[in-house]
């Protein structure tokens, strides 16, 4: 992924050399230096999984744990979670989320893998696969529902944007597993599991369509990580993109109405992604200047790309203007008038 990240943040093909001679640049970003990390800690991990000798041992258990706890830090620290407000609290749930998780889904894929090879040791495998999931399902909802709460600043538009349906379908799979999972551990509690009982109750086959369903989960999941949380569904949007000085800003207003509105400004500028702008303010007012122009609290959401949420009073013409500085030294003004309807 780090060689990738050159030729994906310039959104352009580039040679195997360039590709590598690229690669003290990506070093130099925010994701270059937990991509990093992150590759050092699969390699503890490798290391740790061949000590074959230490697994029974706490030592080891704890090592795989804190392991584990850094690994996932690097995805939340390096992505939106560690660039929004009270971002230690966000990364915090993220991980916590995260860990829940692969608690649950790790040990599915497990049992599934393993298929009838680990009915030797039944009781104790279903045993522990019961007590985690037990523990780590009503967090996985909790921190997620959380996080869901902060994207969309409450839950008032759960219904009314296409963030906050997909959201709803997510839940509802995940209820519908937690069912699946529950209705599998009551089998498993109201009979002394041997190898026959198992064939008996089809615990198997329950654990197969508890994986499936959070298969299906996690590909909602990717989905709802490319929708915008605040969007509208179904609102006209205003987009536009302003070029200054080569750098190219690519500005949406959903939705372009009276009322709350999200504006997103994603800035292109010459190295691309490599080439990070952290700071942004912006002001919108009306162009037949019968009202003040109003200050808006442009917030840094991901890497060149900001977010903001706003109360347009009335429709009209206005003119939306966002200042940057690109480089050391230099501003640039990018404005565009959008039209704002009842």
């Amino acid at each position: 992924m780090l060689l990738l990240q050159a030729p994906y943040a310039l959104g352009q093909a580039m040679s195997i050399g360039e590709v590598f001679g690229a690669v003290d640049d990506v070093l130099q970003t925010r994701l270059g230096t937990w991509l990093v990390v992150r590759g050092s800690i699969l390699l503890a991990f490798l290391i740790l999984i061949r000590q074959r000798n230490l697994h029974e041992k706490p030592i080891y258990r704890m090592t795989a744990i804190l392991l584990g706890i850094g690994l996932f830090a690097t995805f939340s620290i390096s992505g939106h979670p560690g660039m929004r407000e009270f971002s230690v609290l966000s990364i915090g749930t993220d991980i916590v989320h995260f860990l829940s998780v692969s608690a649950w889904m790790g040990g599915l894929v497990t049992l599934v893998l393993l298929g009838r090879k680990w009915q030797s040791e039944s009781s104790r495998v279903i045993s522990w696969f019961s007590f985690t999931a037990t523990i780590s399902m009503p967090i996985m909802v909790a921190t997620g529902v959380a996080q869901a709460w902060r994207m969309m600043e409450g839950f008032q538009n759960i219904f009314s944007t296409t963030y906050g349906i997909v959201l709803s379908v997510k839940v509802l799979l995940v209820v519908v597993a937690i069912a699946a999972g529950t209705r599998a551990r009551q089998l498993f509690k109201s009979k002394k599991v041997e190898q026959q009982d198992l064939k008996e109750i089809k615990f198997s086959k329950t654990i197969v369509v508890e994986s499936m369903i959070g298969i299906v989960v996690l590909a909602v999941t990717a989905v709802l990580v490319s929708v915008p949380p605040l969007s509208v569904s179904g609102a006209a949007a205003f987009e536009t993109s302003v070029v200054q000085a080569n750098v190219i800003a690519d500005i949406r207003v959903t939705p372009a109405r009276v009322g709350e509105v999200e504006v997103h400004v994603v800035l292109s500028p010459p190295g691309g992604a490599l080439q990070s702008i952290e700071e942004a303010t912006a002001r919108i007012s009306l162009v037949a200047e019968e009202i003040p122009a109003i200050p808006i609290d442009v917030q840094l959401v991901g890497t060149n790309h900001f977010q903001a949420a706003l109360l347009v009073p009335r429709a009209g013409d206005w003119l939306l203007e966002i200042f940057v500085n690109s480089e050391p030294g230099k501003s640039l003004r990018f404005s565009a008038v959008v039209e704002i309807n009842d």
